[in-house]
């Protein structure tokens, strides 16, 4: 199962490969890619184009499964999606 979220999230991404998510409940998790995609958006309609990741995070006893995506044009990280 999974849960769409679509919200902005912090990531850490040096060289824009990310690293690591920080919740604003203060959770973060160091992550893995998975994959990786690009979708156009509905440019007809104003949408930016979007670089998705798919991650496998990792925290003290815990692991998660998301998507997240990076907006190419604002630079904005969101939360997409998550796995259970």
């Amino acid at each position: 199962m999974s849960k769409r979220v679509e919200t902005e999230i912090d990531v850490d991404a040096p060289d824009g490969v990310p690293t690591a998510l920080r919740f604003s409940s203060g959770a973060s998790y160091s992550v893995a890619v998975i994959d990786t995609w690009v979708e156009t958006g509905i440019w007809w309609h104003g949408e930016s184009p979007k670089r998705f990741y798919r991650l496998e995070g990792t925290r003290t006893a815990s692991k998660g499964l998301f998507v997240v995506y990076r907006d190419e044009v604002s630079g904005a990280w969101h939360l997409y999606r998550v796995f259970d």
